[in-house]
């Protein structure tokens, strides 16, 4: 063969196979291109669900945080209320102690009698008080709901300051949940959490919770649950709600 023939036909093999690894080369790195992009969509997806997730979390520790300051407006607005009508019985009792003082003829007896006489009916208060509440939880203990009410209803509204108040206030909702009567043991239950030292805040947040539940009112049922898991995380109702909103949240 001609040299120069072999040489040209030498040079067309050489080009082809180097057109033939630059195409495989080509197709190589579109398919790594691909795999890539693949990639870093699934992180974008997978990020794309932390971020919502995130959102999530943050929306419900936020709710949490409205229900807390809410309840805690209510309690605020009781509170000031309930001052405002301590200062008016306060006024009242003022402006007796001075009719008696202006008619009693002898200084000595205007400034020691009417202490004797409030110390003498504050110890009688509290005796009936205390006589009055074992009285409502006995009928309570029978089931006698009308009975028990009469009794702590009295305790509520004459012994406002007794030790025995916000009890008896609480088993004023437990006499009406009792008979039945939801709403009216939600509102009594509602008003316990208005006196600012008690020990039955987290039941009547448990049976405010129950309330709604029994009124068909499962949302409201829901948020009260979450109020006393996080407003009372020492409560010993705190696993119970937890049990009960799982099944009001369900799966």
């Amino acid at each position: 063969m001609n040299p120069l023939r072999r040489s040209l036909s030498t040079a067309t093999v050489v080009c082809r196979g180097l057109i033939g690894v630059g195409l495989l080369l080509t197709l190589t790195g579109f398919g790594g291109c691909s795999a890539r992009q693949a990639e870093l969509a699934q992180r974008l997806d997978t990020s794309d669900d932390a971020l919502r997730a995130d959102q999530e979390t943050l929306r419900q520790e936020l709710a949490a945080l409205h229900r807390r300051l809410q309840l805690q407006a209510d309690r605020l607005r009781r509170a000031e209320d309930e001052l405002v009508r301590l200062r008016a019985e306060m006024l009242v009792a003022g402006e007796r102690s001075d009719g008696l003082s202006s008619r009693s003829t002898r200084a000595e007896a205007s400034t020691t009698e009417p202490h004797a006489v409030r110390a003498s009916a504050a110890a009688t208060s509290a005796l009936d008080a205390a006589a009055l509440y074992q009285q409502g939880r006995a009928h309570y203990g029978e089931r006698r709901y009308d009975e028990a009410l009469k009794p702590f209803a009295r305790i509520v509204a004459e012994a406002q300051q007794s030790k025995e108040a916000d009890n008896a206030q609480y088993w004023i909702g437990e006499c009406y949940y009792g008979m039945g009567k939801f709403r009216q043991a939600l509102d009594a239950f509602n008003l316990v959490l208005a006196y600012a030292k008690t020990e039955k805040d987290d039941d009547a947040q448990l049976k405010i919770a129950r309330c709604h539940l029994s009124l068909g009112q499962k949302e409201q049922a829901i948020a009260a649950f979450r109020v006393l898991i996080e407003t009372y995380p020492t409560s010993e109702y705190v696993s119970a709600a937890g049990r009960e909103l799982r099944y009001l949240e369900g799966p």
